[in-house]
């Protein structure tokens, strides 16, 4: 695997609420990195294609930086940013212009130079004319010319993007690998779905730590696999209503269900260790729902005790507690050891794929009379006529939608309903997506194929 593109890399730096993200937001447009007063709200590096003078670059917005911090989290987002600073092309110091210089911002203007890749001196939170006479203090870092700006009202915006197209190497996409498939790991927090991400992509990009909840945001990654464009998104874990407390958290579980809403496939990643709960039967819910692909990941196997069955057991104990996503292929895996991980993209275009069939309305046909002669629909009571369908034709992809004109919809029971999908997707595949099956009022057709009047 490797990644996508090599467009240009600008990446954003600066210590922690100095309004990278909501600078991020400005370039990269709409609200694509969470903001808030909050500081430290952003920990992972969170990537998105922008594009000046048409011509794109990928901008990242890093965690705040904290130069000496050795432990903890504040030393996992210091590694992620200096990553950052061997990746870009350009660096952007952000400072926030109306605190004024600190020794913080000192020492991360030393990390920058020492780190000898282009850069661009950036002074944030100038609204006004009086501010940005203000802001000379910064010249004393001996950075160069200064950038004055305003990420929240787009103030000198237009400049600052003029002079990183000046800096920046040109760069084009690789050709082929046209297709694109979007695949969201969505679960409980701390079930290791960045532990995944990291594994998939074969280098530290999300931030793991043994703090629940430690992604915020929905990140964004893409990288190509066997010729495929896979668009890997680590989201922010879904707590229960109750248990979000407060306004970072509420627009992180926004966020993951977005993710859940715009991906064409849901990675649902479980703790194999632990047993599923009404959470996890939510979140699958949620993509069932929304009529996403699913695959359900039951991470962590390496610590489960196992025995000859025990595989078997634990997919047949998910199959019961997660009933609304019985048809999603079960994969046993570890971002610990990368058992089976390598097989996630693989599975992942095939179920894509799977959800953009098409059935010919001449194959659809074939298949119902056989299943109709293999279990006729049995007699409503309810209704008081026999249930009969007339033909039926594929009428929507992804997922798909099927529509049979039958005779009385109200005749055809729950069960018989179950049936015909388990029927459908038993003999014409369709793997791990929901399918819709609809029945329409239609008066049956004469031998000369139009409708009895």
């Amino acid at each position: 695997m490797s990644t996508l593109t090599r467009l240009p890399i600008v990446s954003l730096v600066g210590r922690p609420n100095v309004g990278k993200s909501t600078f991020f937001n400005r370039i990269v447009g709409g609200q694509r990195a969470v903001v808030h007063d909050l500081p430290g709200v952003t920990r992972d590096r969170h990537e998105a294609e922008a594009r000046w003078r048409e011509i794109p670059f990928i901008l990242i917005d890093t965690g705040g930086l904290v130069p000496n911090a050795r432990t903890g989290m504040t030393a996992a987002v210091r590694r992620q940013t200096e990553v950052a600073f061997k990746e870009s092309d350009l660096i952007l110091f952000l400072v926030d212009g109306l605190e004024g210089p600190t020794p913080l911002d000192q020492e991360i203007a030393e990390a920058i130079r020492a780190c000898g890749r282009p850069y661009l001196f950036v002074v944030n939170k100038i609204d006004t004319m009086r501010a940005e006479s203000e802001s000379w203090e910064f010249g004393n870092f001996g950075m160069g010319e200064l950038f004055t700006v305003s990420s929240s009202h787009g103030r000198g915006i237009g400049d600052l993007l003029d002079a990183i197209i000046d800096r920046l190497p040109s760069g084009k996409k690789k050709k082929g690998a046209d297709e694109l498939v979007s695949l969201a790991l969505v679960g409980r927090p701390n079930v290791g779905k960045s532990s995944l991400v990291n594994r998939l992509l074969g280098e530290e990009r999300m931030i793991v730590h043994e703090e629940p909840g430690t992604t915020r945001d929905s990140i964004d990654t893409e990288f190509t696999f066997d010729g495929t464009r896979i668009r890997l998104v680590d989201t922010a874990g879904l707590r229960k209503r109750s248990k979000i407390d407060d306004g970072v958290e509420y627009f992180s579980s926004v966020r993951t269900q977005r993710a859940i809403e715009r991906c064409e496939v849901a990675g649902i990643v479980v703790d194999a260790h632990e047993p599923l709960g009404h959470q996890d039967a939510h979140i699958a819910s949620l993509a069932h729902v929304a009529g996403k692909s699913v695959i359900l990941l039951l991470n962590k196997w390496d610590l489960v005790e196992k025995e000859t069955k025990t595989a078997d057991e634990q997919a047949k104990e998910a199959r019961r507690r997660l009933p609304h996503i019985r048809y999603a292929p079960i994969m046993f895996v570890s971002a610990l050891t990368g058992l089976r991980v390598s097989k996630i993209p693989t599975l992942a275009r095939q179920l894509a794929r799977e959800r953009k069939r098409v059935i010919t309305t001449s194959e659809l046909n074939r298949f119902l009379e056989a299943m109709e002669k293999k279990y006729q629909p049995p007699a409503s009571k309810r209704v008081g006529k026999p249930p009969r369908i007339y033909y039926g034709t594929q009428t929507g992809v992804a997922p798909p939608v099927f529509t049979l004109f039958v005779n009385e919809p109200l005749a055809f029971a729950t069960s018989y309903r179950r049936y015909v999908i388990n029927s459908l997707r038993e003999a014409l595949g369709f793997e791990g997506c929901p399918i819709d099956v609809r029945y329409r009022a239609r008066r049956p057709a004469t031998r000369s194929g139009e409708p009895q009047k």
